[in-house]
């Protein structure tokens, strides 16, 4: 039951991440990443929620299928906006987006 439980989980993670690649936008697809990331790796702080996994724009450009300099773009956006913050090289989601989700 457990391999078979850990196979179904793997199937709808990779359907998801065909999905977003099919009919998401990049900006949509970095938050929907971001976000997932956070709900696997996150760590609660008054800030928000730390994904824990050290990744740099590159890795990140690679999981949603753009470029490095998209990303850059992307994350400096967001941190306007106040979606995230990057602290101690870690990507922050902040309360207010966790709040709404």
């Amino acid at each position: 039951m457990k391999v078979i439980y850990s196979l179904s989980r793997k199937l709808n993670q990779t359907t998801e991440q065909i999905n977003s690649l099919a009919f998401q936008n990049a900006r949509e697809r970095l938050i929907t990443s971001l976000e997932q990331m956070a709900k696997e790796h996150g760590v609660p702080t008054e800030r928000g929620l730390a994904i824990e996994v050290p990744l740099t724009h590159q890795d990140i450009a690679s999981i949603i299928n753009v470029s490095r300099p998209t990303v850059t773009n992307l994350l400096l956006q967001l941190r306007h906006e106040g979606t995230l913050e990057i602290i101690n090289h870690r990507i922050v989601l902040s309360c207010k987006d966790q709040a709404a989700s």
